[in-house]
C-alpha cells in the first residue's frame, strides 16, 4: 500500500477539507473586539510526519509561534482519506526557551488522539477568536526509522535546538545513507511521495560494504517536501518519520586563481559561481523566523593531510565577507604559519598540494597551489 494515488480520492479529500473550513468560518459568532485578543498562530511542522499505528489513544505533538494558550478558542479536526472524521482537541500550548530573531518564542502544542489506523490523517485547526485555520498531514504507517546522513550535511528548522528528529537539506545528486538499522534484503524499491502533489518517484540505490541502504535523489525531482520510504516484496514498508525537503544541485566552479605560489599573509582570489549555497527560503515554514544556510569552505589537500577552513554564511561571523554576495568571489587571507595541515612533514615551511571550494554538500575541481610561509 501507498500513498493515494487516486485522483479522485484527492479531489474527493480537498472539496471535504474545502467544506470543512468553509464551516469552521461560518459557525463563529465572536465579536470585533474578541477576535483582537489572538495574534496570527504559526504552524511550523509535526515533531513526526509518519507514526506507527498506536494502539491506544494519545497525544501528538506539533510546533508553532503564537498559539493561544486559551485552550477554549481552538476548534480541531482530524480526517482520514476516507473523509472518516476524529473529534481531536488541543491539551495543552507550552512555551519553550527557544526564541528566534523576531522574538518570538517557539511553542510545543499537544492535542489527543484516538487510535489510529494505517492512512494518511489531514489535520485541521482554526483558532475561533480569529477564524483564522490552517491544514497539514501526516501519515500512519507500519514502519519508521530515523537516521540519514550523508557527507557535509546540514540541517534547517527546530530540531536544531530540539531533540526531534534532524531536519536535514536533502540535496540532488548527492549519496544519502539511511543509517537507522532496517532490512536490506527483499527490497522492490527507494520511494519519494511529494507531500502536495503525491506524486510518486523511484530512486536509484544500493547497499554498501556497512549493510546500509544508499540513495541518490536525480536532478529531475522537482524541489520541494517529500515523504521517504523503503518499500519491500511483504509490502510492509519502512518510512523516515520525517518530510524531506528536496533542494537542487549547486556546484561551485572555479574559473580563475589569482596566482599559483603565495607566500604566507597574502590574499589568495578565487572567482568562479556558486561559492555559497543559495536556499529558496519559501520552501521552509520557519522562512522568516531563521534561516538556516549552509556552510562553505575551502579545503586544503595535499600528500600528507587535508585541512578545512569554514567561511561562515552569517553576517555577524568575520569570515562571511570571504565571499561576495552574488558567491562569484573568494579573498582568502592566507595564515602566515601553516595551521590548516594537520600533520604535514613540511615543517610549517611550505604547503604544495590542491585547494577546493566548497558549498554545502558540492564540492569544486580542485586546483594546484602552492604556499611558502
Amino acid at each position: 500500500m501507498v500513498l493515494i494515488n487516486n485522483l479522485n480520492m484527492k479531489i474527493k479529500i480537498n472539496y471535504f477539507l474545502l467544506l470543512l473550513i468553509i464551516l469552521f468560518s461560518s459557525c463563529s459568532s465572536d465579536d470585533n473586539s474578541k477576535k483582537q485578543s489572538s495574534s496570527k498562530f504559526r504552524f511550523l511542522e509535526f515533531k513526526k510526519d509518519v507514526l506507527i499505528p498506536s494502539i491506544n489513544s494519545g497525544d501528538i505533538t506539533f510546533y508553532g509561534v503564537n498559539f493561544d494558550n486559551n485552550l477554549n478558542n481552538w476548534q480541531l479536526n482530524l480526517v482520514n482519506e476516507d473523509n472518516a472524521s476524529f473529534p481531536v482537541n488541543i491539551t495543552s500550548v507550552e512555551n519553550t526557551s527557544i526564541s528566534f530573531k523576531n522574538g518570538e518564542n517557539l511553542q510545543e502544542i499537544k492535542f489527543n488522539a484516538p487510535s489510529l489506523d494505517y492512512g494518511d490523517y489531514t489535520l485541521l485547526i482554526k483558532n475561533k477568536s480569529t477564524n483564522q485555520t490552517y491544514t497539514d498531514t501526516f501519515l500512519i504507517r507500519s514502519n519508521t526509522f530515523n537516521k540519514i546522513s550523508y557527507e557535509n550535511q546540514s540541517s534547517y528548522g527546530i530540531s536544531a535546538f530540539t531533540d526531534i528528529t534532524e531536519n536535514l537539506y536533502f540535496y540532488h545528486n548527492i549519496t544519502n545513507t539511511i543509517e537507522s538499522n532496517i532490512k536490506t534484503n527483499h527490497i522492490v524499491g527507494v520511494k519519494l511521495y511529494n507531500k502536495n502533489t503525491l506524486a510518486e518517484v523511484t530512486l536509484d540505490y544500493s547497499i554498501n560494504s556497512n549493510n546500509k541502504i544508499e540513495f541518490v535523489i536525480p536532478s529531475s525531482v522537482t524541489p520541494g517536501t517529500y515523504y521517504l520510504s523503503v518499500n519491500y516484496k511483504n509490502l510492509i514498508n519502512s518510512y523516515f518519520e520525517k518530510d524531506i525537503l528536496v533542494l537542487e544541485e549547486q556546484s561551485p566552479t572555479i574559473s580563475k586563481i589569482s596566482k599559483k605560489t603565495f607566500k604566507g599573509g597574502e590574499v589568495m582570489k578565487i572567482s568562479g559561481k556558486n561559492f555559497r549555497y543559495k536556499v529558496n527560503f519559501d520552501l521552509l515554514p520557519i522562512n522568516d523566523l531563521f534561516e538556516p544556510f549552509p556552510n562553505s569552505s575551502l579545503i586544503f589537500k595535499d600528500a600528507t593531510g587535508v585541512g578545512q577552513e569554514i567561511i561562515s554564511p552569517y553576517k555577524s561571523n568575520s569570515t562571511y565577507s570571504y565571499i561576495n554576495a552574488e558567491g562569484t568571489e573568494i579573498n582568502f587571507p592566507i595564515p602566515k604559519n601553516n595551521f590548516f595541515i594537520t600533520g604535514s612533514d613540511n615543517q610549517g615551511y611550505y604547503f604544495e598540494g590542491k585547494v577546493i571550494v566548497r558549498s554545502g554538500p558540492y564540492l569544486s575541481e580542485p586546483i594546484s597551489i602552492r604556499i611558502n610561509y
